[in-house]
C-alpha cells in the first residue's frame, strides 16, 4: 500500500497543499465604520458610533454626531452634554406635530448663534430607545456653527434641563404643562426605573497615530474597554441643583508642575479648587485669561500674542494634567495647540483655549479638547423629579498615555503640515530658534514591498520546512517498498472495534456566562 502511486503521490500532495495554506497572508479584519470614519463598537443595542466631523486638517475634532430616527426617518445630530433640547431641521416634507409655538435655543454668547424655530412632536429613537412623544425644536433659523455646514441635521442636549431646556420654558409659557418638553434622556429613564439612568461617553481623535481614542456612546452600559471606571471615585456634581455636569477641578499641572488656577468665582468653591463645566458640545475649553497665560508661559518657546492667545512650537511635548478626584487624567500635546496659517502661508501652532469671564455657575469649561483624553460616566442617579439629586455624579478613567502621547506628536504633526504643503518649515517658524529642526519622517514604502519585506523570511522558511517533509516522506516510502519487497501474500492488518464504557458522556459542558452591568 505504501509502494501504490495512488496512496503515496496524493499524501505527498496534500501535505504540500495544508503547508501552503500557511502561506497565505490573511487580511487584518476590518470593523464597520461609523460616522466620521471611526470603528464602530456594539454591545446590544444600546452602544452606536460617535464620529468626528471635522471639515479639514486644520479643524478636526470640532463636533461629535451620532445617529436618532425622528418618525421614521434618519437625522444626524451633535452631542451635547452642555445643554438638554433636541433641534433638527427637517426636508420641508417631513411629517410631524407641529404646535406652532416660536421657541429659540440660545448657545454661547449673543444672537448670533441661536437657533429658533417652533416646538414639535414627533416619535424619537436612539440606540434602542424609543421616546414616543418627544418634543423637539423644528429649527428654521440657525445661527450655530458646525452644524449644517458640517453635514449634520441638529443637536441633543443630554443635561437635566433644569435651567438650560428652552423647549420647556416656551411650553410653560404657552400654558402648556412643561414637563412635556422634557429632554430625551428624562424620557427615556423614565421607562428604565430598574436601571443605573447613565450614560457613557468616549470622544475620538482622528489624527492620533496611537489609536487608543475610539468614540463610543452608551445609555445604561459601559463600553467594555474602560470597564475599569466603575471602580473610579463618584464625584458629585457641584452646585448640585443647577442641572449642569459641573464639577470640582483639584488642580492642573504642566510637566508635574502645577500651574495656579485663577480663584472660583463659584459660590462655596473649596479653597485652591475650580468648578468646570463637562461639555461634549463645545469644540475646545475655555479658562479665565490670566490662567492661560500661566500655563503657555510654562511651555518652552512658547511666545504670548495677546493676553490669553499664546503660539507654541508645533512639535512641542508638554504634558497638561488635570486633577480630578485625586486622579491624574494627561491631556495629549495635540490637544494643546492648533495648526493655522499666517499672511505669509506659515503654519503655525496656537493655544486653542479661549477666555472665560467669571460667572456663578462654573469657572471653566472642558469641552472636546479635555474630553477627548477621558472616559466619562454621567450618572444621573435618581431623576424621578428630573432635577439633579444629591446622588447624580460622574465617574472618569484616563484614555491618553504620556509616552505614547509624546511620540505621536511629531509624527502628526509632519503629516499636517505635509498635507499643508509647509513641510518641516512650519516646525521652524514657530519652533525654539536654539532647537534643531525636525526631519521629516521618510515616506513609508509601497504595500508590496513591505510586505515582501515583512513575510519574506517566514515565507523561505516554510518552504524549506515543506522540502524537509517532502524528503522525509519520500525516504520512509522507499524504506517500506524495499521491506515490504512487493511480497503478495502479506498477512492484512486485522481491526476490532472499540467499544465505550457503558453511559460515557463525550460531551463537555461549556462554562456558565453571566452578563454583567455597571452598578455603584
Amino acid at each position: 500500500m505504501w509502494c501504490s502511486t495512488n496512496f503515496f503521490f496524493p499524501v505527498l500532495v496534500a501535505v504540500l497543499v495544508q503547508r501552503a495554506g500557511a502561506l497565505v497572508v490573511q487580511e487584518n479584519r476590518r470593523f464597520p465604520l461609523g460616522p466620521g470614519g471611526r470603528r464602530a463598537v456594539t454591545s446590544g443595542n444600546t452602544i452606536f458610533t460617535v464620529g468626528s466631523n471635522g471639515t479639514d486638517d486644520n479643524e478636526f475634532n470640532v463636533r461629535y454626531s451620532t445617529n436618532i430616527t425622528v418618525n421614521g426617518r434618519n437625522f444626524k445630530v451633535a452631542i451635547d452634554s452642555g445643554s438638554a433640547d433636541l433641534w433638527i431641521a427637517p426636508p420641508q416634507d417631513f411629517v410631524f406635530n407641529n404646535t406652532g409655538i416660536p421657541v429659540t435655543n440660545v448657545y454661547g454668547d449673543g444672537s448670533s448663534t441661536n437657533v429658533v424655530g417652533t416646538i414639535g412632536f414627533a416619535s424619537v429613537e436612539l440606540g434602542g430607545y424609543t421616546a414616543d412623544y418627544q418634543a423637539f425644536n423644528n429649527a428654521t433659523t440657525i445661527g450655530l456653527t458646525g452644524i449644517l455646514d458640517f453635514g449634520l441635521d441638529g443637536l441633543i442636549g443630554f443635561d437635566f434641563g433644569v435651567e438650560t431646556s428652552f423647549i420647556k420654558g416656551a411650553l410653560g409659557g404657552a400654558n402648556i404643562d412643561e414637563t412635556r418638553g422634557q429632554p430625551f434622556l428624562s424620557n427615556i429613564f423614565d421607562q428604565t426605573p430598574d436601571q443605573q439612568n447613565f450614560i457613557g461617553i468616549s470622544l475620538s481623535r482622528t489624527d492620533d497615530l496611537e489609536g487608543s481614542a475610539d468614540a463610543s456612546f452608551l445609555i445604561n452600559e459601559v463600553d467594555s474597554t474602560y470597564a475599569n471606571v466603575v471602580s473610579a471615585p463618584a464625584i458629585p456634581l457641584f452646585p448640585g441643583n443647577n442641572g449642569r455636569w459641573s464639577i470640582p477641578i483639584d488642580g492642573i499641572t504642566l510637566d508635574g508642575v502645577s500651574i495656579p488656577v485663577t480663584p472660583s468665582t463659584v459660590p462655596s468653591t473649596p479653597a485652591g479648587t475650580i468648578i468646570a463645566l463637562m461639555d461634549t458640545g463645545t469644540p475646545t475649553a475655555s479658562f479665565p485669561a490670566d490662567f492661560i497665560d500661566r500655563l503657555y508661559a510654562a511651555i518652552p518657546g512658547s511666545v504670548q500674542v495677546t493676553t490669553g492667545s499664546w503660539t507654541i512650537p508645533c512639535d512641542t511635548t508638554s504634558i497638561m494634567s488635570v486633577q480630578i478626584g485625586g486622579q491624574q487624567f494627561p491631556i495629549h500635546p495635540l490637544d494643546l495647540s492648533d495648526i493655522t496659517t499666517d499672511s505669509t502661508g506659515t503654519s503655525i501652532c496656537s493655544s486653542p483655549f479661549l477666555a472665560i469671564p467669571g460667572n456663578t455657575e462654573f469657572d471653566s469649561l472642558f469641552g472636546d479638547t479635555i474630553m477627548r483624553n477621558i472616559y466619562s460616566l454621567f450618572n444621573f442617579g435618581n431623576t424621578t423629579a428630573k432635577t439633579p439629586t444629591a446622588d447624580s455624579t460622574m465617574q472618569f478613567l484616563a484614555q491618553t498615555d504620556p509616552a505614547f502621547a509624546k511620540a505621536d506628536v511629531l509624527k502628526v504633526r509632519m503629516a499636517n503640515l505635509g498635507q499643508q504643503g509647509t513641510g518641516a518649515s512650519g516646525f521652524a517658524a514657530v519652533a525654539d530658534p536654539t532647537s534643531p529642526t525636525p526631519t521629516p519622517a521618510p515616506a513609508p514604502a509601497p504595500a508590496s514591498d513591505s510586505l515582501a519585506t515583512k513575510y519574506g523570511p517566514i515565507i523561505i522558511g516554510l518552504l524549506a520546512a515543506n522540502l524537509v517533509v517532502v524528503l522525509i516522506l519520500a525516504v520512509l516510502g522507499l524504506v517500506l517498498c524495499v521491506k515490504g519487497g512487493g511480497k503478495s501474500g502479506a498477512r492484512k492488518p486485522q481491526y476490532a472495534p472499540v467499544k465505550f464504557a457503558e453511559g460515557e458522556d463525550e460531551r463537555r459542558a461549556l462554562d456558565g456566562f453571566e452578563d454583567k452591568r455597571y452598578s455603584d
